[in-house]
């Protein structure tokens, strides 16, 4: 499983680099950027749970896992804010960087990244207990994104209940999970075209990883010890903490490995996107970005090794 995890991991490690490179010369705009990165959230995430649901039913065994995930997946939120205040106030991080740690600590490259690798590793199983463990992510991702962004700001915008749950990922999740506890089916030309969208979320939110930190020289990414300490966070501890949560509910197979690889991934893609937009620090999130981005090079096949151990 190492092995096989490290060969899959390396050609989307490569397409972020082929990012860094098309931003750096200027091949591509800081608004076809943003455009992509819309595409993703409005086809690509909506197709992608789509196609986890692709199935006859459910069974009871995966739906008992998949509300465990769900529980789980309310914990997975709220336990980087502990860790991560406390290391704020520890290192006495000024406002607009404790806001970058914060939504760093908690909002992972799930999209982007991780469904991807998910799919390549576990196929249609994976992505459907890595959406239902992603459902409370996805639902607070905005509101609660964005207030973490906001904080210490006069005017806030803020998100309501209703436009989360009109975000096309949401009301995917939305829709497909009665369906699919009814047993009915979406026609299968649905399906199809799902699939073949879904193919295409791991290489193109992996070269916009790689474009969202070409605007910043590697030397000055590297350099700091906050971004080191939340990749810390973000990478090992807790997958580690939530991985104990998960075998003390019982949660094993694959319902473990995905989410266990899942919650390690690195930090969101769009943490720096956020941060120019909140007047936050920049270049702060594009070393979270790009350091927990590296890193996760070598512990992501460390998580899926200790995921297929419970397989």
């Amino acid at each position: 499983m190492f092995l096989h995890s490290v060969d899959q991991l390396l050609p989307l490690f490569l397409l972020i680099f082929t990012g860094v490179f098309l931003g750096k010369k200027g091949l591509l705009s800081g608004q076809f950027r943003r455009e992509m990165t819309d595409f993703c959230f409005m086809v690509l995430f909506p197709a992608s749970v789509i196609d986890s649901f692709n199935m006859e039913s459910m069974d009871l065994e995966t739906i008992l896992n998949s509300g465990k995930l769900i529980l789980v997946g309310t914990v997975w939120l709220v336990l980087p804010f502990v860790v991560t205040i406390w290391l704020v106030r520890l290192f006495h991080v000024k406002p607009a960087a404790a806001n970058v740690l914060l939504f760093a600590a908690v909002y992972n490259n799930f999209g982007f990244a991780g469904l991807g690798i998910i799919s390549s590793l576990y196929g249609g199983d994976g992505l459907l207990y890595a959406n239902m463990l992603g459902l409370a992510y996805r639902a607070s991702n905005m509101p609660v994104g964005v207030t973490i962004m906001e904080r210490g700001r006069e005017n806030r915008s803020g998100s309501s209940l209703l436009s989360v749950a009109k975000s096309p990922p949401v009301a995917a999740l939305l829709v497909m999970i009665p369906v699919t506890l009814l047993g009915l089916r979406l026609p299968e030309v649905v399906y199809d075209t799902a699939g073949m969208l879904n193919d295409c979320l791991a290489p193109m939110g992996m070269m916009i990883t790689g474009m969202a930190v070409s605007d910043f020289s590697l030397k000055d990414l590297l350099r700091g010890r906050l971004c080191y300490l939340v990749s810390f966070v973000r990478l090992l501890l807790l997958p580690g903490l939530m991985a104990g949560l998960m075998l003390a509910l019982g949660i094993r197979g694959t319902a473990f490995a995905s989410s266990l690889l899942i919650m390690g991934m690195p930090v969101a893609a769009n943490c720096s996107l956020m941060a120019q937009k909140y007047d936050a620090d920049t270049r702060l999130a594009a070393q979270c970005v790009l350091v927990s981005t590296v890193l996760s090079l070598f512990t992501i096949p460390i998580l899926a090794a200790v995921g297929g151990k419970f397989l």
